[in-house]
């Protein structure tokens, strides 16, 4: 995907370059000759997967000027853990040269996986230098990279699930996607995303060990739908519920627990996806709400 992505972006520029009549004012030119990181690229890569290529682009056009970048490394304006070269990764090639005038090179990073937890590590690509030193300037000349601790303490909840309950309108069964992710401010809490399909925003999952038991908890009233929260849309929040089936009362909790074992996180109580207006902050029902008994089970 991420190499689709940097040659989609290649023929873009190709298409640009090549796509305007000589004589057309805003036709690509020599002087508009730039070397750049590819910006909708994802610098994000985990512990194991070894060694990686970020995609440097040259924009000019056939036959035109002969390019050599100085890549180097980075920490400066991070904030949290940053990698270290030559303990977390290694810079396989610091210098590319583009002979053509124009396209796609990559620098390799090797990543190190020091199996054991320290968190995800940040560092930065910068490009140090260019020759000819007179290009045009571009301002994406540095891109930020994540490495992805592989060894979360809790690694055996992060994945792929299938929330499986019965829907408290009409009793049918529901099979509700799920993805457990690591948050990468605290260890013992996990990022959990309903719905995956339309990018919405995590709940934070918190997870303890009780006498040899491991627990999650999701707090009540999280909000759980896209950023930036739509003002013209209903908006959507996890609730934490508890159907008293006898007095047919919906109660909402502090939050929802449950007890991860061999694959399976068991909750006693049910959730619900509720509908708030986004101006006046009043419900609008649910979206989705389930019966008590709720399984999340790992794909």
């Amino acid at each position: 995907m991420k190499k689709n992505s940097y040659i989609g972006f290649f023929l873009s520029l190709l298409i640009l370059f090549t796509g305007c009549e000589l004589n057309e004012p805003d036709a690509f030119k020599t002087a508009d000759t730039n070397v750049a990181f590819d910006a909708n690229f994802s610098a994000r890569f985990s512990e194991t997967d070894g060694r990686v290529g970020i995609p440097v682009v040259l924009a000019g056009v056939p036959g035109g000027v002969k390019v050599k970048v100085t890549i180097a490394s980075s920490t400066d304006g991070l904030t949290g853990t940053t990698a270290i070269e030559g303990t977390d990764y290694t810079i396989e090639n610091k210098t590319i040269e583009f002979n053509n005038g124009f396209g796609i090179d990559s620098v390799y990073v090797n990543i190190i996986d020091n199996d054991e937890f320290t968190g995800n590590k940040t560092f930065n690509l910068v490009l140090e230098s260019i020759s000819p030193d007179n290009l045009k300037k571009n301002v994406a000349s540095s891109i930020t990279v994540t490495i992805i601790d592989d060894e979360h303490p809790w690694a055996a909840l992060i994945g792929t699930y299938t929330i499986s309950a019965k829907s408290l309108f009409d009793g049918s069964a529901l099979s509700i996607p799920a993805v457990v992710s690591a948050n990468e401010v605290d260890i013992n809490t996990l990022n959990i995303v309903f719905n995956t399909g339309s990018t919405p925003t995590a709940a934070e999952m918190k997870i303890k060990e009780e006498g040899g038991d491991i627990t999650i908890s999701i707090a009540d009233n999280q909000y759980i739908g896209v950023l930036p929260k739509p003002t013209g849309a209903w908006n959507r929040y996890f609730r934490a519920t508890h159907y008293d089936e006898p007095s047919d009362d919906l109660f909402t909790l502090s939050s929802l627990k449950g007890v991860f074992k061999d694959g399976v996180i068991t909750c006693t109580d049910g959730f619900g996806i509720e509908a708030i207006n986004p101006g006046t902050g009043a419900s609008g029902g649910f979206f989705t709400l389930t019966l008590d008994g709720v399984k999340f089970t790992k794909r």
